[in-house]
Formats: C-alpha cells, sequence, structure tokens
C-alpha cells in the first residue's frame, strides 16, 4: 500500500502535464488532419436523373418478346416520381431480360408499356406458372410523369391498366 500511493501520485502528475498531447503528433489522431470544407465543383449533367429516358427507345440489339400474359401492375410513390412494377407469366421457362417497353409518348393521359422477355436458343419446357413469373419495374422522374393519369401494361393474353 505505501509503493502504491507514491506510484498513483506519479502517474496522476504525468497525465496532467501531458495536456499538450492533444496537439502533438504524437497523437493518433492527428495523423491524417482534419477534414476541411470545399465548394462542390457543379456537374455538367443532374446525377438524380437518369442517363436515358424512360420513354426512350430500346437499344437496337434487344430481341425481346411480348409476356404470355401480365398478372400483377402496381405503381408506387417513390421520392421524386413513381415505381411501376409489373408480373407476368412468360410462355415457357427460363425467360430472362424482362423490360417494360415504352409505346410512344402519353396518349390523352394513358402511359403504355409493353412488358417484354428474351427466351434462351434451346427449347425449354413449359412447365407450371409459378415457374414462369416474371417480374420487371421502372422508375419514372416527376418530369417523365407529366401528363400521366393511367398506366397500361400489355402483354400477349391481356392488359392491365393502373391510374394514379
Amino acid at each position: 500500500m505505501r509503493r502504491m500511493i507514491p506510484a498513483l501520485m506519479v502517474a496522476t502528475l504525468t497525465l496532467t502535464a501531458c495536456g499538450g498531447f492533444r496537439d502533438s503528433a504524437a497523437n493518433p489522431r492527428n495523423w491524417f488532419g482534419r477534414s476541411t470544407a470545399a465548394p462542390v465543383v457543379p456537374d455538367a449533367r443532374d446525377a438524380l436523373l437518369p442517363e436515358k429516358s424512360a420513354l426512350s427507345r430500346p437499344e437496337v440489339g434487344y430481341q425481346g418478346q411480348r409476356v404470355e400474359q401480365v398478372s400483377e401492375l402496381s405503381l408506387e410513390r417513390i421520392p421524386g416520381g413513381a415505381m411501376i412494377r409489373a408480373a407476368g407469366i412468360a410462355e415457357r421457362q427460363g425467360a430472362y431480360d424482362v423490360r417494360l417497353v415504352p409505346q410512344g409518348g402519353p396518349d390523352k393521359g394513358v402511359q403504355t408499356y409493353e412488358m417484354q422477355v428474351q427466351y434462351p436458343p434451346r427449347a425449354t419446357s413449359q412447365g407450371p406458372a409459378q415457374t414462369r413469373v416474371v417480374t420487371a419495374a421502372l422508375a419514372m422522374t416527376e418530369q417523365q410523369l407529366e401528363g400521366v393519369r393511367t398506366v397500361r401494361v400489355v402483354g400477349l393474353r391481356n392488359q392491365r391498366t393502373s391510374s394514379r
């Protein structure tokens, strides 16, 4: 106990004398410097807007076919626009690259999309409907939705509409 008290006093005096340690180079918190503020250089394009318009034509080379049946369609609000989500039943198993392809601009407040899929080059079985369900979604900005009151998604055998 007699040795402990002097050791504690020495440790206390040593630590209180190290007030300058906070700003010294020996402190690991000072090794990388502090953050600084800098003005943002505006980019030529708006990062929040998509590169391609949702109303533009699909790129050349896409060989999609209409999905057999559109089973679900929903319009969901997202910040800055809406999300169009559609589910369909493909003609056979193995469908991939599902897209909602716009069919022109809005006509009398109705924007029409064709739900298309690609199939593998080899023959695949048809299988039950549960194994052929495909889903596609498309985000639209408020600017792209101007004048659109109803969204229609067309398949081979049916179509579904949803109003906003």
